[in-house]
């Protein structure tokens, strides 16, 4: 998942609901700009989703995430 901010963009940040996940499973979800990846069940990246914050103008956030059980 790719996440952009123009540089006219008046919104820092934005949740991000994800659709067509197994809500019984689990994702592992990586931020290519931070190290740490976080686990999550389908249903909350659905129900939730997931909050990004791109402070700069322009800016480009990359999200990854893949089924691990």
């Amino acid at each position: 998942m790719q996440a952009f901010r123009r540089p006219e963009s008046l919104q820092e940040s934005a949740r991000l609901k994800l659709r067509g996940l197994d809500p019984r499973a689990r994702y592992v979800v990586t931020d290519v700009d931070d190290a740490k990846p976080v686990e999550l069940s389908g249903r909350e990246l659905m129900a939730k989703g997931l909050w990004l914050t791109l402070p700069e103008k322009p800016s480009v956030r990359i999200v990854t995430y893949r089924q691990v059980r």
